[in-house]
Parts: C-alpha cells; structure tokens; sequence
C-alpha cells in the first residue's frame, strides 16, 4: 500500500480543529494541552492521508522469474558475505538463468503484443509511438540575425566549425610559477 499526505489538506484541517491554549497553571494542564495537541496533529494527518494500491511492475512477471530473481539475490548476498569463489560460481549461474527467463518472458510478452497489434497503419502507428521513448530536443543552429535551416546558413554562421576550433594556452599566473614545490 502507498501512503501520500496532501499537506494542504493536513493544515486546513489543523487550522480549523485546533484551539489556542490561553494559560496553562501547572503540570497536569499541560500534560493535557500536550495530549490535546498531540490528538488533533494525528487526527490532522489521518483526514490528509490517502492510501492507494502501489503498482508494481514485479507483478506482472510470472512467479516462476520473480523466484529465481528472488534466489539469485540470495545468491549474491551469500558470495558477498562469503567471498567464496564457489558461492561467485552459483551466483553467476543463477543470475544467467535469471536473464534467459526474463529475456524469454520479454519476448512472449513481445510476440504477445504484436498477435494482438492493430490492423489498420495509423493503429499501428500510435501502438509503436506509445511504444517509443521521450523525443529529445534538439536545438537549433543559430545563424548572425535568425535561425539557420539550410547548409549554407549554418556555413555562414558566425561560429566557427568545432573541428577547426583550437585550444587557447592560458597562461600561468606569476604565483603558479612560484608555488611549484621541489621534491627531494
């Protein structure tokens, strides 16, 4: 289960619930305004908290992969302890028994996916779009006065070509050059 706050919920709530304490005369008074504030923080808390069913993507594999992805990690933390050659043997069959069920898996839920793809090209192509990664932007070229679209427009850019560029040496500051020390 997952558990988020919404704080703005939790204040309203606080703000409107709770009292200001005017005199407190000894310890049993305040013993009391502690456990009335105490009180309406938790009551604050439990009105703002809402609980939802985390989504796992280890759900989804099948439970024969998760127990080999679950006896692998033990594996790997028995050569970690151990740093038993032997124990760095089983661990690494097991994790290449891990990675051919998952690989297969994968590739079911692939073949899966393209029994059921849609008929039609534009379906198709909202599947494989859907399917695709983030699109990075790439800026562009600008020229001296306005955006560079043509070949010669970037060759007539004011900056000069990356490959043609060279370092510059910078100079060492005259306290550089005292500050060397000599090893003996």
């Amino acid at each position: 289960m997952r558990q988020t706050v919404s704080w703005p919920a939790f204040a309203g709530h606080l703000y409107a619930h709770i009292s200001l304490i005017t005199a407190i005369g000894g310890p049993i008074e305040l013993e009391a305004a502690v456990r009335q504030v105490t009180e309406r923080v938790s009551d604050s808390v439990r009105y703002a908290t809402n609980t939802s069913r985390a989504v796992d993507d280890r759900a989804f594999i099948p439970k024969e992969v998760r127990e080999l992805i679950r006896e692998k990690i033990r594996l790997r933390r028995q050569w970690q302890r151990t740093l038993n050659p032997a124990s760095k043997a089983e661990y690494n069959r097991m994790a290449r028994r891990t990675k051919v069920a998952l690989d297969e898996f994968r590739n079911n839920r692939w073949g899966d996916f393209m029994v059921r793809a849609p008929e039609t090209p534009s379906e198709f192509w909202r599947a494989v779009k859907a399917l695709k990664g983030q699109r990075v932007h790439v800026p562009p070229i600008h020229g001296a006065r306005s955006v560079a679209f043509t070949t010669e427009d970037k060759a007539a850019s004011p900056l000069p070509p990356r490959t043609k560029r060279k370092p510059s040496p910078t100079p060492l500051s005259d306290n550089a050059a005292r500050s060397t020390r000599t090893w003996t």
